[in-house]
């Protein structure tokens, strides 16, 4: 299965957690979650860039999503101040990857 669209209305989520869950398709549901800390999405078979509205989350301190077949981070991924955890191992990363706020 994919994310449905309608997730994009969960503004106030803070965690989401799909490891291993069979699930496709591109992260784009998960662009406007602006208050997320915690997404663990390993194991899947996400595709596409990481959406740029996900480099928006301010609050996110953990963002794991290796083995899947993620193209590219979003270019304002130094908006990420509070990132603990940055997994993207098993991926299908290209280019440079953008700065991190130190």
């Amino acid at each position: 299965g994919t994310i449905p669209e309608q997730w994009a209305n969960l503004s106030e989520l803070k965690e989401l957690e799909f490891w291993q869950s069979g699930l496709s398709g591109t992260l784009d549901a998960l662009g406007p979650l602006r208050k997320l800390e915690i997404l663990r999405l390993s194991d899947n078979m996400f595709e596409g860039p990481v959406p740029d509205g996900l480099g928006e989350c301010t609050e996110l301190k953990e963002f794991i999503a290796d083995h899947n077949k993620l193209t590219a981070l979003p270019a304002s991924l130094e908006k990420w101040a509070k990132l603990e955890e940055l997994v993207f191992s098993s991926n299908s990363l290209s280019g440079v990857l953008p700065p991190l706020q130190s």
